[in-house]
This record gives structure tokens, C-alpha cells and sequence, in this order.
């Protein structure tokens, strides 16, 4: 009995100090990011297992076989963000290799400097170098992300078609519709909302240098001075500039220029919708190579050359939605001739001979397969890596401009080129497929609306403070944490609320 009341207070005492470590414990583990999160030990890491989002999004054969279209879109959205990054600091990031005496003549042109000797060093950096540039060339980076969305939308409806279950196909396009506008805008709006809480506590004041911004230097939202005046002006940025779907015109996103977008992503998707309605009955081929290819001809052609407005936003969805439907169609293709395979009958001396007969031929074919698969991979590199600047000028791309004057045309070209390669190389697969790759696709949306108030509150001034060498990784590292903040809290629940209210509006027919 003196035992137990010898050791009863430091009992109690443990258990109020446990009472009080677990919360403590709890929200230390849920402000880490979630890959430092998986890595804790399970004693800790099961009591955060709940509030996790999942690893994917998607289930099943169809979210194995498009893995890495989420790694191309988490790589493009860092890219994204390298170029919003160093355009203040870098002046001709935009301009080619070899392009200075171009840029000092423009220069001169527009009465920005009396000589070239200003633009010494112009042109002649390493990062300006075919394919090299591709780590800061966030506008290329758009014509992956409208690729990846066509594929990715279309991929449930065509499978539909192709099985011929049309309700299922009425059900999951009726869902997207809905869902759609929810899923783009919902954390639009919050994270624009950030920025208009930050603009009224004057976060977004920050002095820039002009001295050392000798590029392309940020502009703040500006700050009314009254509070009603501000909030009019964010609904009018909301209802006008984000979420305007009666103009293809891109208007100017006060709260995050990166925003453009958005609007253009939710139009171009409810366009895809359509034509999937409209061609859902046709054949596969000629909804793929007639309807697909003259939809694509008439976007990239008929719209620039004759009328002057451009629309390879929709054209890059659909040739999303026809790259899904030829991925289908192969695996279709393949799973019939596996089947006859194995239907088929062979002794062990015909199985042999007929090895030893096709195996070199065939490895030859299979050489030249992945030669040109990944020929093709180095070429969209190239095209998407064309300067937006003065490419004209520069060396390797002007005989481009002479055929066609259009960056845009060049870059969606090669984005093409580089979604397909990667989907038909395995190699190029794994690439962006891998653990990381596959972490910057989760977080990709959240890192594509954050990293613009980040670099207005504080990625610009402590760059200005360390410099680039040390200010650019503590940026990236608050960037990921971010983002995944942002991720877990904003947009998973957001996709939540999305399909709960689907669940709410829609009508049964049970």
C-alpha cells in the first residue's frame, strides 16, 4: 500500500505531462510537410495518419498507367515558379544564347539605352542555352499543364465510350461538368483572398530595389484606402478577371497575375466537354483523326493565320483528349493480342523456333523504337525552349520564326512531342514517375497559387537580403512548405466539398 502512494503522484504527473506533450506533439508533426510526415515513426506518424490526405487522388489501373502526367505537371509548375523568380533579377531571360547584338539594337529602338555597351553580357549566359533554359521557362511550362488537363478529363468519358456503357458516360461527364468550377475557383479564390488580407496589412509593401531588379520588377495590387474600396475592387478582380467566362481575352489578374490561367482552364475544359458530347456516338477513328486533327488545324491555323486570334489553349486540350483516346485504343490493341497469345496452341520446338526467328529483327525494332522515341523527346525539348523574346534573332530558332512567327505554335509543338514521348518511353516514364516527381504533381495546383504571394511577401526581399546563391533555396524550402500547407488545408478539402455537394444537388434515378 506505501508503494502505491510513493509512486502515485509521479504517476499522475506523467499522465497530465503526456496530456499536455500529445497536442503539442500533434501540431508540431502537422505543421511538417507530408513527406517528412511519412517519415516519422508509426507511433507518431498513425495518430497523424487521419488528417493525411491520400497519396492519390485516383485509384486503380488507370491512375498507374497516367502517374507520370502528374509528375510532368509538378515539374512544370516549379518551373513555373523558377522563372517568376528570376525574372526581376535577370533582364534577358526571356532573349536566346547569342542574341545580344539583336537585343542592343531593340534596345537602342526603343530609347531605353544609348548604346550595346549596356547590354554587354546579354545573350551570352549558360542558362540561355537551348534546353538548359527549360529550368526558367515557365511560359512553355502552360502549354504542358493544358495538355496534361485534356488527357487527364477526357481519360473517364472515353473509356466510357470505348466500353459503350453510356450511362456511365453521362454520369462521369455530368460530374465533371459540375465539379469543374469548384475544383479551379474554390482555391482560386482563397488564395487570392490571402493576398487581399496581406495587401490590407501592408505585406505586400515591400520597397523593391531597382537597382538590383534590373529585369522584369513585380508589380504590388494596389492598396485603396478604404477597406469597402478594396473589397469592391476584389470582387470586381473575381467576377471579371478570374471567373469571366464571356471573353477568351486574357485581363489583367490584379491579385495574382499568375491567375490568368484559371479562367482559361475552366473555359477551354467546358469546350472539351462538348466536343466529347458531340463525338461521344462517332467512330474512334474519325473522332480522333478526323474531328481531333481538323479541330487542332483549325485552332492553331485557321484562328492565327486569318483572323489573328490565337486559340492553342483549346487546341492543346484537345490533343490531350486525342492522346488518351491513342493510348486506349493501343492497350486495347495489346490486351487483344495477349489474349490470341495465350489462346494460341505451340509445341516447345515451334515456340523456339519462332523465338529464335523473331529475335533479331525484333530487338532491332525495338532499338530503333526507343531511339526515336526519345529523338523525338530531345526535339520537343528544343521547340519548347524557344525564346520568347526575339527569337528571330536567335541562333538555332530563326529559320522557326521565318516559317512561323508564333512562339506559342513552337512551344505547344514541342510540348506535344514531349507528353507523348514520355507516355510511350518507359524510361522517360519512370523519370516522372519517381517519388519526388510524384509529390511536386500532388502539390503541383497549391504550388502554381501560392508561389506568386510568396514571392511579393517574402521571396523578393529575402532574396534581396542573402542574395540569389542563399536566397533561392530558403525561398524553394518555404515554397514546399507552403504549398503543402496549402494543399492539405485548402485544396484536398476543397475537392471534398466539391463532390459532397454533388452528392447534395444531383438527383437520383433509382
Amino acid at each position: 500500500m506505501e508503494e502505491r502512494q510513493r509512486f502515485r503522484p509521479s504517476t499522475t504527473c506523467s499522465v497530465a505531462l503526456k496530456s499536455v506533450l500529445l497536442p503539442l506533439q500533434k501540431f508540431g508533426t502537422f505543421l511538417l510537410p507530408t513527406p517528412l510526415q511519412r517519415l516519422l515513426p508509426d507511433t507518431i506518424s498513425r495518430s497523424q495518419a487521419s488528417s493525411l490526405p491520400p497519396t492519390t487522388s485516383k485509384a486503380g489501373e488507370d491512375s498507374r498507367r497516367t502517374t507520370y502526367l502528374d509528375g510532368l505537371r509538378g515539374v512544370a509548375a516549379f518551373i513555373v515558379f523558377v522563372s517568376h523568380y528570376l525574372k526581376p533579377w535577370i533582364a534577358d531571360l526571356d532573349y536566346g544564347y547569342g542574341c545580344c547584338n539583336a537585343l542592343a539594337d531593340h534596345k537602342r529602338f526603343e530609347g531605353d539605352v544609348d548604346g550595346p555597351l549596356t547590354t554587354a553580357g546579354y545573350g551570352s549566359r549558360l542558362i540561355q542555352l537551348p534546353i538548359i533554359r527549360l529550368i526558367h521557362s515557365g511560359p512553355a511550362m502552360v502549354t504542358i499543364f493544358f495538355i496534361v488537363s485534356g488527357y487527364s478529363l477526357s481519360l473517364k468519358p472515353l473509356k466510357c465510350i470505348h466500353e459503350r456503357d453510356w450511362e456511365r458516360f453521362q454520369h462521369a461527364l455530368s460530374s465533371s461538368v459540375f465539379r469543374r468550377s469548384l475544383r479551379l475557383f474554390l482555391p482560386s479564390i482563397a488564395s487570392s483572398l490571402l493576398v487581399f488580407v496581406a495587401v490590407r496589412l501592408r505585406l505586400y509593401s515591400f520597397p523593391y530595389d531597382d537597382g538590383l531588379m534590373t529585369g522584369e520588377v513585380p508589380v504590388h495590387p494596389y492598396r485603396f484606402d478604404t477597406f469597402w474600396q478594396q473589397c469592391q475592387d476584389y470582387f470586381r478582380f473575381v467576377s471579371i478577371a478570374l471567373a469571366n467566362p464571356w471573353t477568351w481575352e486574357i485581363i489583367d489578374c490584379a491579385y495574382d497575375s499568375h491567375l490568368w490561367t484559371i479562367a482559361i482552364e475552366w473555359k477551354a475544359s467546358m469546350l472539351l466537354f462538348l466536343v466529347m458530347v458531340g463525338t461521344a456516338r462517332v467512330k474512334a477513328g474519325v473522332r480522333l483523326f478526323g474531328i481531333g486533327v481538323g479541330m487542332v488545324l483549325y485552332c492553331y491555323w485557321w484562328n492565327a493565320v486569318h483572323l489573328r486570334t490565337q486559340s492553342w489553349e483549346v487546341g492543346l486540350f484537345v490533343t490531350g483528349m486525342m492522346m488518351a483516346e491513342g493510348d486506349m485504343l493501343m492497350q486495347i490493341r495489346r490486351t487483344r493480342r495477349e489474349s490470341g497469345y495465350k489462346t494460341m496452341e505451340y509445341d516447345d520446338e515451334t515456340r523456339s523456333s519462332t523465338r529464335r526467328r523473331r529475335s533479331v529483327p525484333g530487338c532491332s525494332k525495338a532499338l530503333i523504337s526507343h531511339f526515336l522515341r526519345h529523338a523525338i523527346f530531345v526535339a520537343g525539348l528544343f521547340l519548347v525552349s524557344i525564346p520568347v523574346q526575339q527569337a528571330e534573332s536567335a541562333p538555332g530558332y530563326a529559320w522557326l520564326a521565318s516559317i512561323d512567327d508564333s512562339v506559342r505554335h513552337w512551344q505547344s509543338l514541342g510540348a506535344i512531342m514531349i507528353v507523348w514521348s514520355v507516355g510511350n518511353e518507359f524510361l522517360l516514364e519512370k523519370i516522372f514517375s519517381c517519388a519526388v516527381a510524384r509529390y511536386l504533381g500532388q502539390i503541383s495546383f497549391a504550388m502554381y497559387l501560392m508561389h506568386g504571394p510568396l514571392l511579393h511577401s517574402l521571396g523578393y526581399s529575402i532574396t534581396v537580403r542573402f542574395g540569389l546563391i542563399i536566397g533561392f533555396p530558403l525561398v524553394v524550402l518555404l515554397l514546399f512548405w507552403i504549398a503543402d500547407f496549402f494543399w492539405r488545408l485548402v485544396d484536398v478539402p476543397c475537392q471534398a466539398f466539391a463532390k459532397r455537394v454533388e452528392r447534395w444537388c444531383i438527383v437520383s434515378f433509382a
